[in-house]
């Protein structure tokens, strides 16, 4: 059994962290505040799932004549797990936003929920409108292309090779590390990205092969944490170049990966269940956050309280849910 990698965990918590920080200005906050660029974590979160992504079909190789059945499979199977929590969450979203809008008749009340149905399903980002529950665009790109890129790197697995580091390339070096939405834009980005995280898996293996000594496991967790560390730090003030990115994250995620530094050492049995907790807590908190942040804007008093209340309730919302789900699979089981 693969040793389970504690860091990613702790990495995919603080990532969402500074999402939400990001998306604080739902309720009210504007100007250059700390991480207000926060939203370039998003390619952090697609790199990882292309990892995850290559890494699940290199020890589980689809038979030949397949490879478009199981790209679906795999995707379908990798949504079914978050989907209760994200239409619920889309549907509350929606009726607290159609109540504020105060829709004069039942015409006006109905037009709010046009959207909804496509938005339950996915497919925000091929009908190119912006969601309700607006962090969900990352998820709704993913369901679009995440089933080619498992397509690809099945059926196509030896030129995958160059396509793993030239896609990626050509993506950024067009449009380098933005946040523009436009029609196609959040596909282009999502499978530049998740395709930026298939060569991180090619990388990871071949640090793996070099079976490094404590000199060089040394330098690997110095770039490692020293990459990430950058990028919080980056994403964190309103003047560098985010262009960087496109080194920083490659770098900390493909040595992380590797299992070759020393921060894959973590072996504290304390530890590593807090930091499996907050691992399991990253994606209902990315689903939660927004129609949190939404219900504070609206009905929470203007101050310092609304950060708190912003973090906290969604936390314990995540923590609820991860509860619940895995009591629903105990006895499901059974």
């Amino acid at each position: 059994m693969k040793k389970h990698n504690y860091m990613v965990d702790f990495c995919r918590f603080l990532a969402i962290g500074i999402i939400m920080t990001h998306h604080s200005y739902i309720m009210g906050y504007t100007g250059d505040y700390p991480f207000a660029r926060g939203w370039a974590w998003v390619d952090y979160f697609f790199m990882l799932t292309g990892y995850f992504t290559i890494a699940h079909f290199k020890r589980n190789v689809p038979e030949t004549s397949t490879y478009g059945k199981t790209a679906v499979d795999y995707t379908l199977n990798k949504f079914k797990s978050f989907m209760p929590l994200a239409v619920i969450c889309i549907l509350i979203q929606y009726i607290i936003v159609v109540y504020q809008s105060h829709p004069t008749d039942w015409v006006a009340t109905l037009r709010g929920f046009i959207n909804m149905p496509f938005e339950m399903s996915m497919l925000s980002s091929i009908f190119g409108f912006n969601p309700n529950l607006s962090p969900l665009w990352f998820v709704a790109a993913m369901f679009i292309t995440l089933p080619i890129l498992c397509y690809f790197v099945t059926r196509f697995a030896d030129a995958w090779y160059i396509l793993a580091f030239l896609l990626p390339m050509i993506y950024y070096g067009k449009y380098s590390v933005n946040t523009v939405r436009d029609w196609p834009m959040e596909m282009y980005r999502a499978f530049a990205c998740m395709a930026f995280g298939t060569f991180c898996y090619f990388v990871a293996e071949r640090i793996k092969e070099k079976q490094l000594h404590t000199f060089g496991k040394v330098v690997l967790t110095i770039l490692e944490i020293g990459s990430f560390v950058l990028a919080v730090d980056l994403t964190r003030k309103p003047e560098p170049e985010l262009v960087f990115l496109v080194l920083l994250f490659p770098i900390q995620l493909s040595i992380m990966m590797s299992g070759e530094s020393f921060t894959a050492k973590i072996n504290n049995n304390a530890l590593n269940i807090v930091l499996k907790w907050l691992g399991r807590l990253s994606m209902p908190m990315f689903i939660l956050h927004w129609l949190v942040g939404t219900f504070i804007s609206y009905y929470a008093p203007i101050g310092r309280i609304r950060l708190v209340m912003y973090y906290g309730i969604t936390i314990v919302l995540a923590a609820v849910y991860v509860c619940v789900s895995s009591l629903v699979k105990q006895r499901t089981k059974k």
